[in-house]
């Protein structure tokens, strides 16, 4: 055999050996690739497994396979749920230059109108605009949702939010009144307390049994008086909780009383605001 036939032959054997070698690798890969694909997609993970599943759909792949993967792949094609974004200002007008970051990825030209595949479950959306706080949602995402829209709307920036007015604290004069009065009330009880305790004490130690009448009652009234200074000085206390109460809640304006003396033919009086 001439050596140029050899070598010929030689080199179709090679070419042949070679093109073997790469039908049994691809026919490999084609399997893997269907293999991966099941099991994402029994992992609930649609869109890694739809990715396996084009791969092994391909012509080149074995035709069983192929089919195999092809229904597969429509088959999670209706599954797959799809999501469209739209962010509103603090007014309520659409607004196009935010970024969008699904499950912390960002998801560049989302806000296009176009919808993107999601896997189903539970999936975190944050809003990003420049100059106002970033939006934050969660939302579950279902098997053969499709086109459902994440909305989100900005609130004002920190520096342009109405600031809260926060009242000063408010002591209206009737508070004051009524606390002076409540304090010298009981001032007035202890006082009347305190001397009918040592008049009662004298008198056991000097005439018990035989006092004055007029000494046992004198020692009886400051005690009726104590009495009634104690309850005049609760009633002047609650009147002073009752009025910070409602000047502080009610926003009425702390305004002392006015009175004026009016003097009219054949007639005397006063008249005024308290």
């Amino acid at each position: 055999m001439p050596l140029k036939r050899i070598l010929a032959s030689l080199f179709v054997f090679a070419i042949s050996t070679n093109a073997f070698a790469d039908d049994r690798a691809e026919k490999v890969a084609c399997a893997q690739a269907a293999d991966r694909g099941q099991v994402a997609r029994d992992q609930g993970k649609i869109s890694a497994a739809r990715v396996e599943f084009t791969d092994c759909a391909r012509a080149s792949c074995p035709r069983l396979v192929s089919q195999q993967c092809t229904q597969w792949l429509g088959e999670l094609t209706q599954e797959q749920p799809t999501v469209s974004f739209r962010a509103l200002d603090p007014k309520g007008s659409e607004i196009m230059d935010v970024t969008v970051y699904v499950d912390s990825v960002e998801r560049k030209g989302s806000l296009d109108g176009s919808t993107i595949d999601l896997d189903p479950g539970v999936h975190t959306f944050r809003f990003v605009h420049s100059g106002l706080p970033d939006v934050i949602l969660q939302s579950i995402i279902r098997a053969k949702e499709k086109g459902r829209v994440i909305e989100a709307k900005f609130g004002a920036a920190a520096a342009d939010e109405k600031q809260e007015h926060h009242r000063p604290f408010h002591f209206p004069w009737t508070a004051s009144a009524s606390v002076i009065l409540g304090v010298g009330s009981f001032i007035a009880m202890g006082v009347f307390v305190g001397t009918a305790a040592h008049d009662a004490d004298a008198m056991r130690q000097s005439c018990a049994g035989s006092c004055l009448q007029a000494d046992v009652d004198w020692v009886n009234t400051r005690v009726l008086l104590a009495n009634v200074t104690m309850g005049t000085g609760i009633g002047f206390m609650s009147l002073f909780v009752l009025s910070l109460i409602i000047g502080n809640t009610v926003g009425a304006k702390d305004e002392p009383p006015k009175a004026s003396l009016v003097i009219g033919p054949g007639s005397l009086g006063v008249s005024g605001r308290f």
